[in-house]
């Protein structure tokens, strides 16, 4: 664990909707 997140996975975390 050390690669960039997608952006989609940063605003789903953000979120916490998904």
């Amino acid at each position: 664990m050390g690669t960039h997140l997608p952006l989609i996975y940063c605003f789903c975390s953000s979120l916490v909707v998904c």
